[in-house]
């Protein structure tokens, strides 16, 4: 299976809006997720509604304290794209 980074915007709203699944999943609140992050509030925001691609090094904070992994937050498989 190949993963190709998201570049294009609506699949990334898509692909970033997983940030926010996974969160609301561990019932975890925007804020509490900001702090394990290292991260403000309106960042994580951003980042949930596509507004903000998140760096390398947010987006290993944010997958590891999500428990889930870079690519299954923030890449999508080839064979899911439309």
């Amino acid at each position: 299976m190949q993963l190709d980074f998201v570049t294009n915007k609506g699949i990334m709203q898509m692909v970033l809006s997983k940030v926010k699944e996974y969160r609301e999943r561990k019932g975890m609140k925007q804020e509490a997720l900001a702090r394990y992050a290292k991260r403000s509030q309106s960042e994580i925001s951003a980042i949930e509604n596509g507004k903000l691609e998140p760096g390398v090094g947010t987006a290993m904070r944010i997958a590891k304290v999500l428990g889930a992994t870079v690519e299954e937050l923030f890449f999508e498989d080839e064979g899911s794209q439309q």
